[in-house]
């Protein structure tokens, strides 16, 4: 099968003028397969104008911080371009500068060379952009066609100060103008917006700081005995109280609050915790009893306290015994802190009291040796 031939003739010459003149103009004719000329024709087609690309609108914004400054920019596009996409230069924001996410168009963005381009079919386009400069003083260059704009900065004047010779002062901040194109920027913190360092407070080490302990007892030998104690602590902390044999735990208050007392046999764990939110200090309230027996004329008597986990800075002791007998002290950790004495108060009776300074975990303790008194009672 022959292949389709199209005669093409073409005549060389511009008007009829130049035809009917006297110099010869050239003339001739050419054949070409169809198929060798449907790419000549389409060549033709498609050598068109340049794409038009046009920054309608744009603004920056920059807000000052420690690590440099925060730059947000907006531009509207108009793109007119037959077909494929177009490579539009905006900004050169330094070879430094780190591209965070923004909310926008979803307009893409790369780095062509020095500048940071949006890619972008025909069509107009909104195209948002966040980017951090690193450093206090920053420069960034607007593209050619991108309109003259201030740079706008959200910043608070009593943190960071802004400084250059295009820093236009506003109300609440700064404006940065463009000096053919190049903005220039030089922030630097304040003194007064540098904060105060956080001071924290090193844990308190549990202790107690004072114990304070009363017995009461009749002459058959029933005693009650009251402890109050007053604890440093700052957080909760376990305490453990070792209750001394012979002695029945009736009652425990926390910071006046009841708590649950220990099954017989088990060790003694309160929890304690600080009187109030952001105070240092507890306090812990029992009471206990003890059967020493009928009291005869003459005896012993052994007063021994808890013991107690942490240490224990001053333990005082006041006992109020049956007032017919005459008590000495034989041995203990607890020393005399008083001459014996008539009690005040409502309780009758003879007033003793005793005291340990840096008490450990041992049970501090006094012992006592009792008898009747007889000088000025029975015989003159």
């Amino acid at each position: 099968m022959k292949a389709l031939v199209l005669v093409l003739g073409l005549t060389l010459g511009q008007t009829t003028t130049a035809q009917a003149s006297d110099t010869p103009q050239p003339s001739g004719e050419v054949s070409l397969p169809l198929r060798e000329l449907l790419p000549l024709l389409a060549t033709k087609r498609d050598v068109g104008a340049e794409p038009k690309v046009a920054v309608l609108r744009a603004s920056l914004r920059g807000q000052p911080a420690e690590a440099g400054l925060w730059v947000s920019g907006h531009f509207e596009l108009d793109v007119d371009v037959e077909r494929g996409v177009v490579t539009v230069p905006l900004l050169d924001l330094g070879a430094r500068a780190v591209l965070a996410p923004a909310e926008g168009s979803g307009v893409p963005l790369r780095q062509d060379g020095p500048w940071l381009a949006a890619v972008v079919p025909a069509g107009r386009h909104s195209v948002d952009f966040r980017a951090l400069l690193p450093g206090r003083a920053v420069k960034l260059v607007t593209a050619p066609g991108v309109p003259p704009v201030p740079l706008v900065l959200d910043m608070d004047d009593a943190a960071f100060a802004v400084d250059g010779a295009t820093v236009v002062r506003e109300w609440g901040g700064a404006a940065v103008l463009p000096d053919r194109g190049v903005y220039g920027v030089t922030s630097r913190p304040l003194q007064s917006a540098v904060k105060p360092a956080v001071v924290t407070r090193p844990p308190v080490e549990p202790s107690v700081l004072s114990a304070q302990a009363r017995w009461v007892s009749t002459l058959e030998g029933q005693a009650r005995h009251e402890v109050s104690l007053t604890l440093a602590v700052d957080r909760p902390s376990p305490l453990t109280v070792d209750l001394p044999a012979g002695q029945r735990l009736l009652r425990a208050r926390l910071n006046g609050a009841w708590v649950a007392l220990p099954k017989d046999g088990e060790p003694w764990v309160v929890t304690v915790t600080p009187s109030s939110l952001g105070a240092a200090q507890a306090s812990l309230e029992l009471s206990l009893t003890q059967d020493f027996g009928v009291l005869h004329l003459s005896g012993a008597l052994e007063l021994e306290e808890p013991g107690l986990s942490w240490p224990t800075k001053t333990w005082k002791v006041e006992a109020t015994l049956p007032q017919v007998f005459r008590y000495s002290r034989t041995g203990g950790s607890l020393s005399d802190a008083a001459e014996p004495s008539p009690a005040s108060g409502e309780v009758p009776g003879t007033s003793l009291r005793f005291a340990q300074h840096l008490v450990g975990a041992q049970r501090p303790k006094v012992a006592l040796r009792y008898a009747v008194e007889l000088d000025g009672r029975y015989f003159r």
